[in-house]
């Protein structure tokens, strides 16, 4: 948590405490409002050098705060030799040095707050290094068709202040993403298509650079408490309904649930089979895949034995992937769609080994392993999935 000190008159305390609270609200940074007020003695210049203990001092310019003369050979050192980011809001007409002006950020304040509110946010996540360059947006369908009211809108609702908006258009999501991605520390766009939750966990750890190895709640505790952390934009698309309401976010995130738009048909199972036969080439493109591939494991017991056979082959690929990656609340759910097949089939040591690699992954949580006895028949074909449990 970055730290920064408003100097600032006491006359002046309402608007430090209100340009505090939207700094807070958007930047992981600690603001100090009191700390900062001019004390009986001392002047706005004596603030500032007090400030230098900060990560950034912001310096609040009003009749009250600035005095009628300033010496150049008082301020000038004071300010060039700041240890803390050094920036200056102008709250209403008053005497100060132009200088300040072209020599340091300034923001005025004095006519559109909000305005000069966003800018000094973008500043503060550039110079902390908060910004996170970095976002994987999809291509636009379309050139901008978002209005530029809807935007704005949209910009007061969830870009001023941390929320939550719902069925808003993939175009407007994508478009308002594009747009003030700066005012975010990052942006990160989750494609929940053929996803449940474990899924949607997953995917989102992995463009959060989250470990997730626990179980599926456990995960969604990890991920919910870093987005109130930070000031995150997370788009959700393509999310079932009925899973909104398991991804409440709070704190400085705020979230968009895009509508739900009717899903293409996913990959053929011989095409994905072919995909994660040699999933450790191309393991993006695998993960990208994973909802798909899952959707075809449920359907396994309503496949063909060709068609099957594919199906436990993709399994396997698909644990050993996730595996790699330590997504075991994922792996324990495709271990169970395989193990269910095996109990349709009446193939009891198949159904066995499932359930004992979930022992597995069980007791790395911490939880209770399955009992089972080992069936006392010979298994002709040995089950892989990449897990090592002996």
């Amino acid at each position: 948590m970055r730290s920064a000190v408003l100097c600032h008159a006491r006359e002046d305390k309402d608007f430090a405490e209100n340009l505090a609270a939207f700094v807070e609200m958007n930047c992981s940074v600690a603001v100090s409002v009191g700390e900062g007020r001019i004390r009986d003695g001392e002047d706005l210049i004596d603030r500032v050098e007090w400030a230098a203990s900060a990560d950034a001092a912001l310096v609040l310019l009003s009749p009250e705060s600035v005095g009628k003369k300033w010496k150049r050979e008082r301020w000038e050192p004071v300010f060039d030799e700041q240890a803390s980011a050094l920036a200056f809001v102008l709250l209403g007409k008053c005497n100060f040095p132009k200088l300040l002006k072209t020599s340091y950020p300034f923001f005025d304040a004095s006519e559109d707050p909000l305005t000069a509110h966003r800018a000094l946010k973008r500043w503060l996540l550039a110079t902390f290094g908060l910004y996170e360059d970095g976002a994987q947006l999809p291509e636009r369908d379309v050139q901008c068709s978002a209005e530029p009211d809807l935007l704005e809108n949209l910009r007061r609702r969830i870009a001023d202040r941390p929320s939550l908006e719902f069925d808003i258009s993939r175009a407007d999501a994508l478009a308002f993403a594009t747009t003030y991605r700066e005012d975010f520390e990052g942006v990160f766009w989750i494609d929940c298509a053929y996803r449940d939750e474990a899924g949607i966990l997953g995917d989102a750890g992995r463009l959060l650079n989250l470990k997730l190895a626990g179980s599926t709640e456990e995960n969604k505790q990890i991920l919910l408490g870093a987005c109130a952390e930070r000031r995150f934009l997370v788009v959700l698309e393509n999310m079932l309904p009925e899973l909104r309401e398991l991804f409440p976010f709070t704190g400085r995130t705020s979230a968009i649930f895009t509508t739900r738009a009717k899903l293409k048909p996913p990959r053929p199972l011989a095409e994905l089979a072919a995909l994660f036969s040699n999933w450790t080439a191309d393991q993006p493109s695998c993960l990208r895949a994973l909802g798909e591939a899952k959707h075809h494991l449920e359907l396994l017991p309503f496949f063909s034995a060709r068609n099957a056979s594919i199906a436990k082959q993709l399994g396997s690929a698909m644990c050993a992937l996730l595996k790699q990656y330590e997504r075991f609340a994922e792996a324990y759910e495709i271990l169970g769609l395989m193990k269910d097949a095996a109990q349709t089939e009446g193939d009891s040591l198949r159904r066995y080994d499932f359930e004992w690699e979930q022992s597995w992954i069980l007791e790395r949580w911490g939880a209770p392993a399955l009992e089972a006895q080992r069936p006392a028949r010979e298994q002709s074909e040995p089950v892989q999935t990449g897990f090592d449990f002996a």
